[in-house]
């Protein structure tokens, strides 16, 4: 497999092998930039045909960057998947590899047992409660630290894009605005990026930039919004202060999500949702309490968003300190 930033190199490199005499080769062009070949010998291709054909690569590449990556030969044409498998990760893990050209055999690529899973479990509550709470820097350093053991373990860049992908989806959860501010398929974006980069530091840095651009906008559009959004929840509750107040709902009014808005009501108001909501609606039972004085208590309750009458009594006692048959007698007289 060869992997060059532009089809240039690529394509020269190709061309020069069929100059070979001793095989026959078939290549195709998978995506832009990236080519297979079949090698098709009488013998197996010995370390001495692989040191010399990685000799002929490196006189025709001629100081360009490109990766390549060889797998074992094979006499069995089942095997022409596996042979691509061993290329490809051959040639994938040139990500690694300082040197303009990269040339490697599967044979002589020791892979050690990589377990993703287990660095992102590691930061995975952590980085979830950075991003609800929108602290960047805090989110951005677990990432950089995730992108650091996946260097360290020399991951292959299709297990890299299983942890972004992660890191996307988490964030999708967490932030209602991430899936507009994340234009197009994200999933299809990661594996183009990824697909496309020759070194780990470039995914890395390309993968860091846009998360801390799209969480920039964010901040910047909630610091915006802050300053109406808990005015804008409050009138709607006083509205329909009767019914049943859904947080995703409320959260849904003013495009932030429901544990941002609960932080940023709390932080406004001095009190949680529930209690807001239970104040008004229990100024407004106090209200009917006093000035219409024909309605029963449970009518009042449900007229108020309590159709249990035992809740609403123990909840109004509770709150007002009597109960409501008790406050209607006291505002009678």
């Amino acid at each position: 497999m060869f992997k060059g930033r532009s089809r240039e190199p690529v394509c020269f490199c190709v061309e020069s092998l069929r100059q070979e005499k001793s095989f026959s080769i078939d290549s195709l062009e998978i995506q832009y930039g990236l080519h297979v070949c079949i090698l098709y010998s009488t013998k197996p291709l010995s370390d001495s045909d692989w040191h010399d054909i990685g000799g002929r690569i490196r006189t025709s590449a001629n100081g360009m960057i490109l990766h390549v990556g060889t797998s074992s030969s094979y006499n069995d044409a089942a095997k022409l998947r596996q042979a691509y498998l061993d290329a490809k990760l051959a040639c994938s893990l040139g990500i690694y590899n300082t040197d303009r050209l990269h040339y490697a055999n599967i044979q002589n690529i020791q892979q050690p047992e990589v377990n993703i899973l287990e660095p992102f479990h590691a930061i995975k509550e952590p980085l979830i409660h950075d991003l609800q709470i929108l602290n960047m820097e805090g989110a951005l350093e677990r990432v950089h630290n995730l992108f650091s053991v996946l260097k360290s373990q020399q991951a292959a860049p299709d297990q890299i894009l299983r942890v972004c992908r992660w890191v996307v989806e988490s964030a999708q959860k967490e932030l209602q605005e991430f899936e507009t501010l994340y234009k197009g398929d994200p999933h299809l974006r990661l594996y183009e990026s990824i697909a496309s980069s020759m070194s780990f530091s470039v995914i890395e840095r390309g993968f860091t930039d846009h998360l801390s651009k799209i969480l920039f906008d964010i901040r910047a559009h909630r610091l915006e919004m802050s300053g109406t959004a808990v005015e804008t929840i409050k009138r709607g509750i006083s509205a329909n202060y009767n019914q049943h107040a859904d947080l995703n709902t409320l959260a849904n009014m003013v495009f932030l999500t429901p544990s941002y808005l609960s932080k940023l009501f709390k932080q406004e108001t001095g009190l949680t949702l529930t209690d807001y909501i239970t104040e008004i609606r229990l100024r407004k039972a106090k209200h009917l309490l006093k000035n219409v004085p024909d309605l029963k208590i449970h009518e009042i309750g449900s007229e108020v968003g309590y159709g249990d009458p035992a809740y609403f009594n123990k909840l109004f006692k509770h709150v007002v300190g009597v109960t409501p048959n008790e406050y209607k007698r006291i505002s009678i007289v």
